[in-house]
């Protein structure tokens, strides 16, 4: 799975995912609850013009990854954290 997808509609494997959800989630996180790759760049644009940088979490099995703000992922590419990792929409 690629982050920089040459196709931000590109599918993913989809996987059931145990997430503890702050209000921000990395592109790995996301890809494997949805099912669908998306690219970095645009969140990484988001952050910088709004000054909100991203949090690092551990994502197994790579370690620390960035995690972007809901926000950054409603705009740039129109998912909505807080319906896809409410309470019991993941198992």
């Amino acid at each position: 799975m690629s982050n920089l997808a040459s196709n931000p509609n590109q599918s993913c494997t989809k996987q059931a995912a145990s997430v503890d959800f702050d209000g921000f989630a990395s592109v790995l996180s996301v890809e494997r609850a949805t099912g669908v790759c998306y690219r970095l760049n645009p969140l990484a644009r988001w952050s910088t013009y709004n000054n909100v940088p991203p949090v690092l979490k551990i994502e197994e099995p790579y370690g620390e990854m960035q995690a972007w703000p809901a926000d950054a992922w409603g705009e740039c590419h129109a998912v909505d954290l807080h319906e896809l990792f409410s309470e019991g929409k993941l198992k």
